[in-house]
């Protein structure tokens, strides 16, 4: 398997530094990680089918949904706004964009593999594990980075239940990934260089969102 890195953005740090020193920002922020592990879950309960709905996977849907939940909590520590409660896309940073990805990344795959007619037994499944992967890929990069600037700027947000559950699930698809696609060398540096592409969109999007406010 080759090496399932995310592509470095620098410009990602000066991002979140600015997020970070604004209150409403930062809500809006965490708001919208909250908003993404929630997609993520449920994604996760409507794309598997029954055979595949096992231990495992009720795990990842359920981590993914705690973390949700976690987010959230961190985001009443900050500001207690009623706003927050829900997940409004007037409260939340570049809510449609960061949808947007998840939902590119998912087409990306499934346009991939049906290419091929040997992924048909476990079509369903594989594109769950290759998107799950390629997601916590980039989020393993992004929270590193998160939790480094939150130190640094002295805030009681910890990420670190966070960072470890996600560094757990990308193991376990990768584990997935050897035993399912003899062509995972292949797929996934196509995924991850596609990957590229569409957070480079979403950081665009961010970035002139962050200018407007």
């Amino acid at each position: 398997m080759p090496e399932s890195t995310a592509t470095e953005f620098p410009e990602m740090e000066k991002i979140l530094v600015k997020i970070i020193s604004s209150q409403t920002l930062h809500c809006q922020w965490l708001n919208l990680l909250s908003y993404l592990e929630f997609t993520g879950s449920r994604k996760i309960f409507k794309t598997q089918q029954n055979r595949y709905i096992g231990e495992s996977v009720l795990k990842h849907a359920s981590d993914e949904a705690r973390h949700a939940l976690l987010l959230k909590q961190m985001l009443g520590r900050i500001q207690s706004d009623e706003h927050y409660r829900f997940y409004d896309y007037k409260h939340m940073i570049c809510p449609f964009s960061g949808y947007r990805y998840m939902q590119s990344l998912d087409s990306m795959v499934k346009r991939r593999l049906q290419e091929s007619a040997d992924y048909a037994p476990e079509f369903n499944y594989l594109c769950y594990i290759y998107v799950s992967f390629v997601i916590e890929v980039r989020a393993n990069w992004l929270y590193d980075i998160y939790a480094r600037l939150l130190a640094e700027a002295g805030l009681e947000i910890k990420l670190d239940g966070i960072i470890n559950d996600e560094i757990r699930h990308l193991d376990q698809m990768k584990k997935e990934i050897d035993v399912l696609d003899k062509d995972q060398d292949t797929n996934i540096r196509f995924f991850l260089a596609r990957e590229k592409i569409l957070f480079e969109r979403f950081l665009l999007n961010l970035q002139k969102a962050i200018v407007r406010k």
